[in-house]
């Protein structure tokens, strides 16, 4: 998503300044099978300074594993308190939403690429090849949840419009 034309540094920057945003976070990841790597900067909106950088690499099938790797060398350093038990909800919230498999992360970013340009049924499609591959991911029921109204809203919308028309027609 973030080689696509709608992530860069400098829109990110912009919207962060639009919704009034400190930082923000970007991130890539590449992948040489077996391995992949996940590198991520913390950017200080106002003046683009990046403020934190981190970076893992790993086995790909152990995506979940490198994310934590990442968000814990993410925030190492940085001027976060957790107590131990903010970071156990933290921990619990993270595997709730847990997604092992890169491609399945690669069709959730497709699906959601196609809902941002209009095409629901597209990707009620993709998001139901998540939830599939990712049944227990909170996150991944909710979203699917959310394009299947808009993909049987859009169908619904359809339908409506070929009535009226065809209505006209015979009036």
């Amino acid at each position: 998503l973030q080689q696509t034309a709608f992530v860069d540094s400098a829109t990110a920057q912009t919207v962060g300044l639009l919704v009034g945003a400190e930082y923000i976070v970007t991130g890539a990841f590449i992948t040489m099978s077996p391995k992949m790597r996940l590198d991520t900067r913390v950017i200080r909106v106002a003046t683009a300074e990046i403020v934190k950088t981190a970076e893992v690499t790993g086995d790909q099938k152990k995506l979940f594993e490198l994310q934590q790797r990442l968000a814990d060398a993410l925030i190492d350093g940085l001027a976060l308190a957790l107590s131990p038990e903010e970071k156990e909800r933290l921990r619990a919230r993270q595997e709730e939403n847990r997604v092992d498999d890169v491609e399945t992360m690669v069709t959730y970013s497709e699906a959601l690429t196609l809902y941002d340009q209009g095409d629901f049924v597209g990707s009620l499609e993709r998001m139901n090849e998540v939830r599939k591959r990712a049944p227990a991911s909170k996150i991944v029921g909710l979203t699917y949840d959310h394009v299947e109204d808009r993909a049987r809203d859009k169908v619904k919308d359809k339908a409506v419009k070929k009535a009226n028309e065809k209505a006209k027609k015979i009036l």
